[in-house]
């Protein structure tokens, strides 16, 4: 019963045992098992299908948006353009007091129809305020903008529109349903064709096309969402209650992490004009389609996360391996071809590319924020969130204001840099510190 050794010591039955394994591993039977596996698993599935949503509405339709607009405008009403778009987008994001978080946190724990409810009117009559306070103090806060006046009624309603659209989209997340959101994407393209008809507004015609399309992504919307959200025009005390002291905890968070990147062009515009705000603003809607990666599995982490029992950070840290895998070769791809994609807008925006490599290189130091923010959010350490985030706030726009004038819009791509690579150093201990509980108590804790 013995076996002929191989000269390396292996039993020919060893050796052909191995080879098998290994033929074994790389068929394609074993392959489609691992593919298999990984679509089985909720963070993955969820996590691909949120990332090719986002990565369409930024890389198809974000993309083809500002070409034409980059060809179709001057130069200089594109950069009018992208202010009012950020205008509005940070007026919405100043009217989600924290609901869009609370949202996906609460889904799973209480009635999902009064949670949408709560949200949706909640913020929409936010927006509406936020949205008239704007257009009455425009001419002191922001002059270079002062023409929205004669458009106000329109600019006040694509804000609540704005408002509502992205409170359903976050309501299609926590129930799971992330290829919802790649409908009301789909949906919001007909801003594209709008551009042309529009051209003769300037600036404002990138906007209206912008708002036209919003208002057809919610009438589809709210036609999904009821199919399975019980929609109530009253709002539960309890309910209310429970996801306002979240809520609240966290506006503070969210109006932190979001202020940065919808003030900066307005911050561009007002330190070195129009021209550079259009520069800027495409270059970062370039480096937005690598970031909305870890993006996209931060948020499926947290909806997982917020499904799950006990500590998750096991999961936190497959996700930030995940999407380091990821980004590397996007990377590469940046550094090789930035300069060529960005050609395809005119040009003179290849003048961002320097910008755009900066950007690229920060992804990865953002892509940590991503996944460890909602790290915190699942433990309801909500006072770490909104010291790290208000840390990042500051930095970012101090930096920012520091070095524009030194760097030119480069300024913007330094402080994205050096803003995440020293938020990272609380980040890093956070992660390794061990859970105070269960997240229920370190909630009430927070």
């Amino acid at each position: 019963m013995g076996t002929v050794k191989s000269p390396v010591g292996y039993s020919e039955m060893t050796m052909r045992d191995l080879r098998n394994s290994v033929a074994g591993t790389l068929s394609w039977g074993t392959f489609r098992g691992i593919v298999e596996r990984s679509w089985k698993d909720p963070l993955y599935r969820n996590s691909l299908i949120l990332t090719i949503s986002r990565f369409f509405n930024a890389a198809v339709i974000g993309f083809l948006f500002w070409t034409i607009a980059a060809h179709q405008y001057p130069v200089a009403e594109v950069g009018i353009g992208t202010a009012l778009i950020s205008s509005a987008n940070l007026l919405m994001s100043l009217a989600m007091l924290g609901f869009d978080i609370a949202i996906i946190r609460f889904t799973p724990r209480q009635d999902p129809g009064d949670v949408f409810s709560i949200a949706v009117w909640i913020t929409s009559a936010a927006a509406l305020v936020l949205g008239v306070a704007f257009i009455l103090l425009v001419p002191v806060i922001m002059p270079s903008l002062a023409m929205v006046r004669d458009f106000w009624p329109l600019f006040v309603g694509i804000v609540v529109l704005t408002s509502f659209a992205y409170i359903v989209g976050r309501t299609f997340i926590a129930h799971r349903r992330p290829h919802l959101l790649f409908l009301q994407y789909l949906v919001s393209a007909v801003r594209l064709p709008l551009l042309y008809p529009l051209v003769f507004l300037g600036g404002a015609g990138i906007f209206l096309a912008a708002g036209i399309s919003t208002f057809l992504a919610v009438i589809i919307s709210i036609v999904l969402v009821v199919q399975f959200v019980r929609v109530t025009f009253g709002i539960r005390r309890e309910a209310l209650r429970d996801m306002f002291r979240f809520s609240s905890a966290n506006y503070l968070s969210t109006l932190f992490a979001d202020i940065p990147e919808l003030g900066l062009p307005l911050i561009v515009l007002a330190l070195l004009g129009p021209v550079a705000a259009a520069l800027y603003y495409i270059a970062f809607a370039i480096a937005t389609l690598i970031i909305v990666i870890p993006d996209a599995i931060g948020t499926s982490y947290f909806v997982e996360g917020c499904y799950a029992s006990g500590d998750t950070r096991r999961e936190a840290i497959r996700a930030l391996l995940v999407s380091g895998l990821v980004l590397l070769p996007i990377g590469i791809g940046v550094i090789l071809f930035g300069k060529a994609f960005l050609g395809f807008f005119g040009p003179v925006y290849t003048e961002a590319y320097p910008l755009l490599l900066l950007l690229t290189f920060s992804s990865f130091l953002v892509a940590f924020h991503k996944i460890c923010i909602p790290f915190l959010n699942i433990r309801m350490s909500i006072r770490a969130v909104v010291g790290i985030n208000g840390l990042r706030l500051v930095l970012l726009l101090g930096l920012s204001l520091l070095l524009l004038p030194v760097f030119g819009i480069n300024g913007a791509g330094y402080a994205w840099i050096l803003a995440h690579a020293i938020i990272a150093v609380p980040l890093i201990w956070l992660l390794g510190r061990p859970a105070a509980g269960t997240p229920a108590r370190t909630g009430e804790e927070a």
